[in-house]
């Protein structure tokens, strides 16, 4: 897709906008015109289609997508003396654009927890003596894989466009440190940041809390625990496409989790492949995450199973169409609704999960860089 397009696209998300509503909760869904409905977006569908039909003809081509980030459409094999955990965690990401306007100046900055140190990037955007806003950012990998350097380029983006102080955390990641040690992390960096609010040139009033799949569900459960101690620390929540939950009970959850409420017009593979790829790995990934599987249903690891959400704050809600943790998502949203907290919900029709690594690629990706910056920047008038 040339330049010229990919602003087309652009501009078709921010004007085509549709308010809907859904079992009472009132979402926004935004998508690019040339998406036929019940279809994956053609971004989307390119890299499901690229495929491994045409792999298995000609293995030549699985290496040329290695090299252009395609590396999640096909089984990696391991280096020598390389672990599973290893492997997969080489293998995720994706080297996403620079798409930050102006400039901003990234700092590594290594701060105190109680579990040892933990590294962070301090993401400023350049102009103005006033203090910022602040928004925490918690990388996705399922809890396991993942890092800074994934989600640089969207935070640096979000810093610049929402002036607004972006901290970018290097939480603990399991097998290694399974729950709650990388929960710990993400909630002592809350507290260093607010101890900490004015030297950093950040307004203590104005510190939120973001992340992306498994980020999103560590951002969320720091939203519970500040909560349910009182302390009334984080300001508002950006949850993108989040893990609210570890249980796959629908009578725990309050929701049953089914392919037919995703709308696949013909079928297509590559929908059910977004679909199920998680919804198999959730498993694994609960064993490798929470150790004790008696703790899936403590309100720290699954957030949508709280009891109480009054006083929750204000929350952006991004989710995608064709993502298994859709469900979920919008369950926790519905329950925030409810409790009478201001909810904001953007479903991007014919996305599939993670598509915010994607910055430069998925004109999506930049879309939801805009609505968290514009959110941020409004929060910090209010």
């Amino acid at each position: 897709m040339n330049r010229e397009e990919y602003e087309g696209r652009l501009r078709e998300l921010k004007e085509n906008a549709e308010d809907v509503c859904v079992d009472g909760l009132s979402l926004l869904v935004k998508e690019c015109a040339d998406r036929e409905r019940g279809c994956m977006d053609p971004r989307a569908l390119r890299l499901h289609t690229l495929k491994r039909e045409e792999a298995e003809e000609h293995p030549e081509q699985v290496e040329e997508c290695l090299k252009k980030n395609f590396r999640y459409l096909f089984p990696a094999p391991p280096l020598p003396g390389e672990s599973m955990i290893e492997t997969m965690r080489r293998t995720m990401g994706w080297e996403s654009e620079d798409i930050t306007d102006g400039k901003v100046e990234g700092k590594n900055v290594v701060i105190p927890g109680r579990g040892g140190e933990i590294s962070v990037r301090i993401y400023t955007p350049a102009g103005g003596e006033r203090r910022k806003p602040c928004l925490l950012f918690f990388h996705g990998g399922g809890f396991t894989g993942g890092s800074m350097d994934v989600v640089e380029n969207p935070c640096k983006a979000i810093a610049g466009r929402g002036d607004a102080v972006v901290i970018n955390v290097d939480y603990r990641l399991a097998p290694e440190n399974p729950y709650p040690a990388g929960l710990h992390d993400c909630m002592d960096a809350v507290g260093w940041v607010w101890e900490n609010a004015e030297t950093l040139g950040i307004r203590q009033d104005k510190i939120g809390v973001a992340g992306d799949s498994a980020g999103g569900g560590l951002a969320s459960s720091c939203v519970y625990l500040d909560r349910a101690g009182g302390e009334n620390r984080i300001a508002y929540q950006v949850l993108l496409y989040p893990t609210v939950t570890r249980s796959a009970d629908p009578e725990v959850n309050g929701y049953t989790w089914s392919m037919d409420v995703y709308e696949n017009r013909d079928d297509h593979p590559g929908i059910r492949r977004a679909l199920t790829w998680m919804m198999e790995s959730m498993d694994g990934l609960n064993q490798m995450y929470m150790g004790d599987a008696a703790k899936i249903t403590e309100p720290g690891a699954s957030p949508l199973l709280a009891e109480d959400f009054t006083g929750y704050p204000p929350t952006l809600m991004v989710t995608a169409e064709y993502d298994y943790l859709r469900l979920e998502d919008e369950m926790y949203a519905r329950k925030l609704a409810e409790a009478g907290a201001s909810v904001r919900v953007i479903r991007y029709g014919g996305m599939e999960h993670a598509f915010l690594d994607k910055c430069g690629f998925y004109p999506q990706a930049e879309d939801c860089v805009d609505e968290i910056a514009e959110a941020v920047r409004r929060w910090s008038h209010e």
